[in-house]
């Protein structure tokens, strides 16, 4: 009785531990990089391939906070001061591509997605300084700069080089920053033979692989408070965001103004790019713009709020 017991408690450890080693391992690591949260999530993979694989990863994408964010980036300071004065000149090839996401964005967007304006207007409202963002010291300046704004069109591209045609530009690729990073060094992990992960920079995330995929549901809520949700059909890249006084306020590029017409967005896309994209130009878009600009972009699943407390929701019927 003894021995058949002392045999029954050891199958049980072994059924254990069979049964613990069969769970994935998990790695991740979260870092915050020129004031924005990173964070990447590995799974199913030995520790020391995700640990070098992470380390890969966040080289790289320090490398790309330092060459995109307008606060910080010489290249992007470089490539200003050069496109507002009118010469042709040899862009840094580390900032040409997203360039030319951004001219097909703009187009994309009809646009709504305007980097060469951002920055400036970022630059009137403060958004540069110590200070939090307000409103511009002097709005006739900003209405006479809107007469006549700088655009993705003012940006002339001739094989490596570059020529900007208007002196206001001021470039700023706003979340288009975080998605063109998440999407890279997704690519990077499945070169590294990374089959399954998360990468979050900000608000936008995209996952990859299945295993991924069952860890990470797009859930999306449909009223506040309430734990409603809607299930994204199969998108790969999330975004959500608020707007709202302070760092996070919302610039129309048209107007100037603060975008009021949006509470928050939820969505979901094929890519972090289109995610990032869309959750900006969603926001600063009307009503009736909404579903046509999501189309446009590549938008798999969508929860809007107004600022009226009214969710619209939207899936893609090729989904």
């Amino acid at each position: 009785m003894t021995g058949r017991f002392i045999l029954s408690a050891l199958l049980l450890v072994v059924a254990g531990t069979v049964s613990s080693c069969q769970q994935p391992i998990v790695n991740e690591h979260t870092e915050t990089i020129e004031g924005v949260d990173y964070t990447l999530t590995i799974y199913g993979h030995s520790r020391k391939q995700g640990d070098r694989a992470t380390e890969a990863v966040f080289a790289e994408l320090r490398l790309l906070a330092g060459l995109t964010d307008p606060m910080h980036s010489k290249a992007i300071a470089r490539t200003n001061v050069l496109l507002q004065g009118g010469e042709w000149f040899s862009v840094n090839p580390s900032v040409t591509q997203i360039l030319k996401q951004s001219i097909r964005y703009y187009t994309l967007t009809g646009g709504l997605f305007n980097p060469a304006i951002l920055g400036a207007l970022k630059e009137k409202y403060g958004f540069y300084g110590t200070a939090t963002p307000t409103a511009p010291s002097n709005q006739r300046e900003l209405q006479n700069f809107l007469v006549a704004p700088p655009t993705m069109k003012d940006v002339n591209f001739d094989g490596i080089r570059l020529q900007g045609t208007h002196p206001g530009i001021r470039l700023d690729f706003d979340y288009l920053a975080y998605g063109y990073a998440i999407d890279i060094e997704i690519e990077h992990l499945r070169e590294l033979g990374i089959e399954n992960a998360t990468l979050r920079v900000g608000d936008v995330q995209r996952v990859m692989g299945p295993e991924a995929k069952r860890r990470h549901p797009f859930s999306f809520r449909t009223a506040s408070g309430q734990g409603n949700s809607v299930l994204a059909p199969g998108g790969s890249a999330f975004c959500e965001r608020t707007a709202g006084a302070g760092p996070r306020l919302i610039l129309h590029p048209v107007t100037g103004q603060p975008v009021s017409q949006v509470r928050s967005i939820q969505l979901t896309a094929d890519t972090a790019s289109d995610a990032s994209v869309a959750c900006w130009v969603l926001m600063a878009g009307s009503p009736d713009q909404w579903q046509q600009l999501a189309a446009r972009i590549g938008v798999t699943a969508a929860v809007l709020e107004s600022s009226d407390g009214q969710y619209h929701v939207w899936t893609s019927t090729a989904q």
